[in-house]
């Protein structure tokens, strides 16, 4: 991979639905919610938390499997708190991880998390010093453990 990436995005309606094209890859359809658009596909910045979550995701589970543990299972919640004015960015993301381990402790995840935050996940850098990152972690021994 280079150092540019390409999207071509183009219109699709009289709104604001759009379909993205990252060459040889699945089309995605956005939309926003009405007047604007019809509220169909997924908004930009519910994109953007996809986006966000799976750079980290990205991160922590190589990660802790480099430090030899066994992920038998991983999942993010990913929730946005948006300004009250515009723009309407986001204010605060708060990162729900949850792993399920026969090894790996909530101090392993976080000092993952560090790394991801710190020197690895491009998303999380782009956003850091402008949007507060909170996180919960919950780590199960089993699938049939409840988080």
């Amino acid at each position: 991979m280079g150092n540019y990436l390409e999207a071509k995005i183009q219109l699709l309606n009289d709104g604001v639905k759009f379909k993205s094209v990252v060459e040889g890859k699945p089309e995605i359809i956005t939309d926003y919610l009405p007047p604007y658009g019809d509220g169909l596909s997924v908004l930009p910045l519910e994109l953007f938390l996809i986006s966000f979550g799976t750079c980290a995701g990205g991160v922590i589970t190589p990660m802790l499997r480099k430090m030899g543990k066994q992920v038998l299972n991983f999942g993010i919640v990913v929730q946005g708190k948006r300004r009250e004015e515009h723009p309407l960015c986001f204010e605060e993301i708060k990162l729900i991880i949850s792993v399920t381990s026969p090894d790996i402790t909530e101090e392993d995840v976080k000092k993952v998390l560090v790394l991801a935050e710190e020197k690895i996940c491009p998303v999380w850098a782009m956003i850091k010093g402008n949007v507060l990152v909170t996180y919960e972690i919950c780590v199960t021994k089993s699938p049939s453990d409840p988080c």
